[in-house]
């Protein structure tokens, strides 16, 4: 059976990141992630343009 270098404490030795494979199709920016750092302001938002426009359309009604 073929022994694996123990890294449990220490980092293997090589390059071991993913950027050659999958580095052309990371984005610098993530919807997602500003979504969720943005999270206060979207519920305050959506706090004031929901019933807004509830009563607007029943005026219109």
């Amino acid at each position: 059976m073929e022994k694996h270098p123990d890294n449990l404490f220490k980092p293997a030795e090589g390059d071991y990141t993913a950027r050659e494979e999958f580095g052309n199709e990371a984005l610098s920016r993530s919807p997602e992630l500003w979504i969720s750092e943005h999270k206060g302001w979207l519920w305050a938002a959506f706090s004031v343009s929901l019933p807004s426009s509830l009563v607007w359309k029943r005026a219109r009604a």
